[in-house]
């Protein structure tokens, strides 16, 4: 993915989850929102006013170079910092269905007792666990309204994109 596509998608979840963000200023010379072929400069700018990525001595931002592992690690790091609310598993599994334009599942009974028909998030649950993303818990619940670790949110991130997974980076962060 694109480092433009993936401050796009990180600056849509932030808005879903109604996090106040401020007003972006232009810290890059290479998405300036008063060029039309930078479409991705509100994007861009928002995560660099909240010092996501961070910027580099050039000014720019490189939105079409690829975003490696590494790259994304540290901005969820810096991502997790700047939030003052962590997300419940529910509404992540929301925004994940809409944001990647799965057609919602509907099993023919509810595979959690603690999601039931009648929750607002359930054809979302149903739907990621269709496709692989979320699990339960051992004792066969899901716990909707838990938060979701940074980690876990980033693994779920990865695997609802489909970035390729590398195996054996090593940590780069001591938490």
């Amino acid at each position: 993915v694109l480092r433009a596509e993936a401050a796009k998608v990180i600056v849509g979840l932030l808005d879903y989850m109604n996090v106040a963000m401020p007003n972006p200023v232009g810290n890059y010379v290479d998405s300036d929102p008063e060029i039309p072929e930078h479409w991705h400069a509100l994007y861009v700018n928002t995560l660099g006013t909240m010092e996501i990525p961070s910027v580099k001595i050039t000014g720019k931002f490189y939105p079409s170079n690829v975003l490696t592992d590494g790259r994304f690690l540290y901005w969820m790091k810096n991502l997790q910092n700047y939030l003052e609310s962590d997300v419940e598993r529910q509404e992540l599994a929301k925004y994940l269905v809409v944001n990647t334009g799965w057609e919602l599942y509907e099993p023919n009974s509810p595979s959690f007792p603690d999601v039931p028909v009648t929750s607002d998030y359930y054809l979302y649950i149903e739907t990621v666990l269709n496709q692989g993303i979320f699990d339960g818990y051992p004792d066969g619940t899901f716990h909707p309204e838990d938060s979701v670790a940074r980690a876990s949110a980033a693994k779920l991130f990865v695997q609802a994109n489909e970035f390729p997974i590398v195996e054996n980076l090593g940590s780069t962060f001591a938490d």
